[in-house]
């Protein structure tokens, strides 16, 4: 293990945590976004028949929820990880794009072009969405920083993707076994990933400034 080229495997690493990440993103803000837009703009049966789903999602603790997703199936490669937690990232993005869907559809653009007959599904996707989208992205910087330790979590516990691909999560596991010798095996992946994590949470919550101050203009 001493032997391997540590730099060219935390880079593959990270390639693994930001692919993880970028597909439950991109899950939530697609998924989630339309979900949520759409119960809080329409309101009514609709809102009440969805929140309630994701209410009884989000009432599981998501760790566990995901252990034992994760548990059923028995090849647990990238693509399995990626689809696993990003269905588990759905209801937060709902949850936010809902909660903004709610005050922009109360703004006056949008009322006027309900007075002009536009169509509700227009409406949606051209008035509404695109001023949820804002929130969602900042949401999802901060949100991908958290799947990126999860992802790791699940690594170091071998139930992510597993050998001989390297994750940081993996490598840190394996550099244990040596920490008396060295420290770099598992110095190298737990930098990599601590400044992952402090980047998108800074850039998150400038975009989150951001965002709202855009929301102010609105």
């Amino acid at each position: 293990m001493l032997s391997r080229d540590t730099f060219s495997r935390v880079i593959h690493g990270g390639w693994v945590s930001l692919s993880v990440a970028g597909a439950a993103a991109l899950f939530g803000i697609f998924v989630g976004g339309i979900l949520g837009s759409f119960v809080g703009y329409v309101k009514g049966k609709w809102e009440s028949v969805i929140m309630s789903g994701i209410d009884v999602i989000l009432a599981f603790p998501p760790l566990i929820l995901l252990l034992a997703m994760v548990s059923i199936y028995e090849v647990r490669s990238l693509v399995v990880i990626s689809l696993v937690i990003g269905v588990l990232s759905i209801p937060a993005y709902t949850r936010i794009a809902r909660a903004n869907a709610l005050a922009i559809s109360n703004r006056e653009f949008v009322h006027a072009a309900q007075a002009i007959g536009t169509k509700k599904t227009t409406i949606l996707f051209r008035e509404i969405l695109p001023n949820v989208l804002p929130a969602l992205i900042a949401y999802a910087l901060v949100q991908s920083a958290y799947v990126i330790v999860l992802e790791g979590t699940l690594s170091f516990l071998g139930l992510s993707v597993q050998l001989p691909e390297a994750t940081w999560g993996n490598m840190i596991n394996e550099g244990r076994g040596e920490i008396r010798q060295t420290i770099l095996p598992v110095l190298w992946p737990s930098l990599a990933l601590t400044f992952t994590v402090l980047s998108m949470n800074q850039l998150g919550d400038y975009l989150q400034r951001r965002s709202a101050i855009r929301s102010a203009a609105l």
